[in-house]
């Protein structure tokens, strides 16, 4: 055999033992990256129970202060129904029992949370501690038995190349003998053969003799080495037929053994757990909606009025009653009294053709409203902060006029800041007139001031000044908080602010604080409010004998008529809440 085929023999046997060894890593890592996905599925799964309980836990805590909140509200109702009970929600108006619905349906799937992160812990993460442990057990004993075969097919592997080089070393060795004897079979014959048979001690025969001798044994030490390699190539290959369709898919099987079935009833588990969360999700949506569904102001109204019927019972109809001896019960009509009647009649005909100009006037000025809000959504800056502030300022103030029907009021009266110097402003936005007597601008536009408001006591923002648009020509009224330039006013007219008082009450009831921020109060404490824009007026905030905090503003009752407040926009706000 050449050289090279040795080479290439010994190469293909190199290759077949590497690729061996490292479909046993392959196998190992197999069962490695298996264990590693039981880890991370027990640990993923230990922390999601972990984070739902702590968002469980704290919810609940959430849904508890509301549900007590709703009780009251529900013990409020029944006190004016005259019930004795304060757990019957029933008595819930129409918003507020979606309110309640939306709570309930929370705790539901708390509950159902719970029992589902139970049912994690004992029946999935237990069973997957149990198959990870199982599984590495068995593993490591499969690798180290797949490991010995593998060892005894490299021992033949050994054999097979020692026997190929016996084999190739002997065959060589009675190739050369069987040429060494046929060369002395064809010696030639004569002198010559005599003078070399003569110089080599012997004659012809005998050394034809002797190499034959040498040649059979080489023959047999080739056969026997000839033999022995073919016995290993048989073996060889009937081990490595038994590894790779026996040995091999058994082991891997082995390693697996029930992993799959395993893993597929586990994830059938929690997606089942998934299944009834979302069922229980999707009844407490379903819930939700119809109680929405039922949100109606004429029921909820009628359920309000039904609550409280003794006072919003139509009271009986007067009758005239009368006195001593007078027989008459009905309007006298005559000359006498006609006049008298006339001007009884006018006074009711003024006092409803005023109110029609007044609802005229609202409507206007709700247009402008609407206008402005529209301009804010769409430029809320004025171009630096202290305009941004008073502007937002201005919107809450005269949003809340506008919801009261206290509409921001036009006046043509001289004005009272006439000893401070306005000449003239810079509109800030477009707008457009709802009646003649008004002045459309734009923005950039500069309006010569004409007169300004005449109520000392209203605000500079809140006003409708007289002035002349210098682009048109026009003149006419226009809102002062669309503009801007009039400041400076505005500061000097804070000055005369008259001081602010505390806003002093006194408990009338006793309420437990339920939660932290609400402030525990009891029958006779005296109050001092700090804060009545809590975003709800039927809570306060205040400092009492224990502590500091929100409480209940229906459980207490005024000591002082002024409120104290840190700015005009929420003492205005909070006198609409109040009405």
């Amino acid at each position: 055999m050449s050289g090279n085929s040795k080479k290439d023999f010994l190469a293909t046997v190199k290759s077949i033992k590497f690729k061996q060894q490292r479909q046993i890593s392959l196998i190992q890592n197999k069962a490695e990256e298996d264990s590693n996905l039981l880890n991370n599925l027990i640990t993923y799964l230990k922390k999601k129970v972990e984070i739902e309980r702590e968002y469980n836990k704290a919810m609940e805590k959430n849904n508890k202060v509301f549900l007590s909140k709703i009780k009251k509200s529900v013990k409020s109702s029944n006190e004016s129904l005259h019930s004795n009970s304060s757990e019957d929600t029933s008595n819930l108006r129409l918003v507020q029992n979606t309110f309640n619905v939306i709570i309930k349906e929370s705790q539901n799937l708390i509950e159902k949370s719970q029992n589902n992160c139970e049912a994690i812990q004992s029946k999935v993460i237990n069973v997957l501690q149990d198959l990870l442990k199982s599984k590495d057990e068995a593993y490591k004993k499969k690798i180290v038995d797949l490991t010995k075969i593998k060892d005894d097919i490299f021992k033949t592997y050994e054999n097979l190349e020692r026997t190929r080089l016996s084999y190739e070393t002997n065959e060589k060795d009675s190739q050369n003998q069987k040429s060494k004897y046929e060369e002395a079979c064809t010696e030639p014959k004569g002198a010559l053969g005599a003078m070399k048979n003569m110089l080599r001690s012997g004659d012809s025969s005998q050394r034809i003799e002797k190499y034959h001798q040498k040649w059979e044994t080489a023959q047999l030490n080739s056969t026997n080495s000839r033999n022995e390699y073919l016995v290993y190539i048989d073996l060889i290959n009937l081990q490595n037929q038994q590894y790779y369709d026996d040995d091999c898919p058994k082991f891997m099987k082995a390693i697996d053994d029930n992993y799959y079935e395993s893993m597929t009833v586990i994830y059938d588990m929690l997606n089942n757990l998934n299944i009834d969360y979302a069922q229980e999700l999707n009844s407490g949506i379903k819930a939700i909606q119809d109680s929405i569904s039922k949100i109606d102001r004429e029921a909820d109204n009628k359920l309000f009025i039904t609550q409280n019927d003794i006072y919003f019972k139509k009271p009986e109809a007067f009758v005239f009653e009368p006195y001593g001896s007078d027989n008459i019960s009905s309007i006298i009509l005559n000359d006498e009294t006609k006049h008298e009647l006339s001007m009884l009649l006018e006074i009711f005909n003024k006092q409803l053709i005023s109110i029609e100009q007044n609802i005229e006037k609202s409507k206007r000025e709700l247009k402008g409203i609407e206008q402005l809000i529209l301009v804010y959504s769409d430029k809320p800056s004025f171009g630096n902060a202290d305009e941004s502030i008073n502007a937002s300022t201005t919107a809450a103030v005269t949003s809340t006029n506008v919801v009261k029907r206290k509409p921001v009021q036009k006046t043509s009266s001289s004005s009272s800041l006439s000893k401070f110097t306005v000449s003239s402003v810079v509109a800030l936005f477009d707008y457009n007139a709802s009646d003649s007597t008004e002045l459309n601008f734009k923005t950039g536009d500069v309006i010569e001031v004409i007169k300004t408001g005449g109520n000392s006591n209203e605000k500079i923002e809140n006003q409708w000044w007289t002035g002349k648009n210098k682009s048109t020509g026009q003149t006419g009224q226009f809102p002062v908080v669309f503009t801007k330039g009039w400041e400076s006013a505005k500061s000097k007219t804070a000055k005369a602010a008259p001081k602010e008082k505390v806003l002093k009450v006194k408990a009338l009831y006793n309420y437990e604080a339920t939660c932290e921020g609400e402030l525990t109060i009891t029958v006779g404490d005296i109050i001092t409010v700090t804060n009545t824009n809590t975003g709800s007026s039927s809570w306060w905030e205040g400092t009492g004998p224990k502590g500091h905090g929100q409480f209940p503003s229906m459980y207490v009752k005024e000591l002082t008529s002024s409120v104290k407040s840190a700015k005009p926009v929420q003492k205005k706000v909070y006198n609409y809440l109040l009405k």
